[in-house]
């Protein structure tokens, strides 16, 4: 009689790849056509890594970051002998970039004033004014 027990065995699922985006809300793996890169070592450009990725905690050494977060010009060219992409020193994550609930966008100016003026308007407008034959009573 045979027994399969947990762990012991060939498994029918298939085996995940352990390399995984560290990027918040980015759930991809390691896969054909996607790369994975590490932290950089330079302190300044590993923190404005993390301040690009909105990420809570100080990043690992074992944390990657996938090409889906890197535009085509951040890779050096593409030559016959390099297989790999390889970033430039100073690329910082631009794309896919995670989304926060709380983040507020930035503005322009003229959109700030327009939005300023709309909200006067409706304070306006919510005034109750009663007209009386001679006078009027603003409330």
């Amino acid at each position: 009689m045979e027994h399969n027990y947990a762990g012991a065995g060939p498994s029918d699922k298939k085996k995940r790849n352990s390399n995984y985006c560290s990027a918040p809300q980015c759930s991809q793996y390691a896969d054909t056509g996607i790369s994975m890169h590490l932290f950089p070592k330079d302190v300044k450009v590993k923190r404005q890594w993390e301040v690009a990725l909105k990420m809570g905690k100080p990043a690992s050494s074992a944390m990657r970051i996938c090409s889906r977060h890197f535009l085509p010009s951040d890779y050096f060219p593409a030559t016959a002998n390099v297989q790999r992409h390889k970033l430039r020193p100073n690329s910082v994550p631009s794309q896919n970039l995670p989304k926060r609930k709380n983040d507020i966008p930035e503005s322009s100016p003229k959109k700030r004033q327009k939005l300023a003026r709309q909200e006067r308007a409706t304070q306006r407008k919510s005034r109750h004014v009663y007209v009386f034959p001679f006078f009027y009573i603003v409330i």
